[in-house]
């Protein structure tokens, strides 16, 4: 692995925390595309204080947890998206290596362990993200709202 590919794989560490707005245990991260492939990010978290699993679609529901500026919680989720991205090049150049999918997983001590699919995904955007929720947690995590409200 290049200095380069170990420097950007930080960044994306450093990123994702960035996105998650609150304390928590465990962190996943799941991308898929390039190459042709329909992109996707989502993401989910361990809240400490709740224990719960939270989804990235459930965030701007939270009443516990306030993003002051959402246009900057956005711009962040972006740099985040440019950052695997960059990565991903950085591995087909640097190493001949050809990933369409990434797993990102993160705990809170800052440790991390990222894992990668070559195979070209099939199915849709909605498919391929419960495949991964399966397989990476043992469900689809939903969150009702007013699990969110405490």
């Amino acid at each position: 692995m290049t200095n380069e590919i170990n420097e950007l794989n930080i960044q994306i560490g450093n990123s994702f925390v960035d996105v998650i707005p609150s304390d928590f245990t465990d962190a996943w991260l799941y991308y898929s595309g390039g190459y042709g492939v329909t992109t996707t990010l989502w993401y989910c978290y361990k809240d400490k204080k709740l224990d719960k699993i939270i989804p990235a679609d459930s965030i701007w529901d939270r009443k516990d947890v306030f993003i002051y500026d959402k246009n900057a919680y956005r711009l962040k989720t972006v740099k985040l998206m440019r950052t695997i991205v960059k990565t991903q090049k950085q591995y087909l150049k640097n190493l001949n290596q050809k990933w369409y999918e990434m797993t990102f997983e993160l705990d809170g001590s800052g440790k991390f362990n990222i894992s990668f699919v070559y195979e070209r995904p099939e199915g849709s955007l909605q498919e391929r993200r419960e495949k991964w929720c399966i397989d990476h947690l043992g469900f689809v995590p939903v969150v009702k709202i007013e699990d969110l409200r405490r």
